[in-house]
Order: structure tokens, then sequence, then C-alpha cells
């Protein structure tokens, strides 16, 4: 399993290398894409509010999960 952003200088290192990279994107591709993300969960839709909130969290190559690696999303927008 990989370490969290708060683990290893090593992963963190290495995911800036990749970043470094790719400072000028005009496109995403998969590809990039693929170098960045390990995977997206894509949460159980909770509808306790009487509004449908679905939370999407990513999880990055090298370093993990970090604060703002989770998104709620309510009628497609950010909450």
């Amino acid at each position: 399993m990989r370490n969290s952003i708060l683990g290893g200088g090593a992963y963190i290192d290495h995911f800036l290398s990749i970043v470094k990279k790719y400072t000028n994107l005009t496109e995403l591709t998969p590809e990039i894409l693929h170098e960045f993300v390990d995977r997206i969960i894509v949460h159980a839709p909770d509808k306790s509010s009487g509004r449908r909130l679905q939370e999407i969290e990513i999880i990055y190559n090298h370093i993990g999960t970090f604060d703002h690696s989770k998104v709620t999303l309510w009628k497609g927008k950010a909450v």
C-alpha cells in the first residue's frame, strides 16, 4: 500500500518530479492521468439530508490521499 502524503519524503519527491514534468498542460490525456491517479472511489449516494450527496475520493500515485482529494457532489457540482 502506498504512503499517505504525511508519510515518506521519497514518495512526495517522486510525485513532485511528475508534477514538474507537466507544468504547461494544454490537454489531459489518459496517459497523464494514469501517472497521477492510482484510483478513484465513488461512494454510495447519501440521501439522509433530503438531498442526494455523493462523495468521490481520489487516491494519487506515490502520495495517497490528502484533505482536498475528497469531493462531495450535489446536482453535479462540488459542495
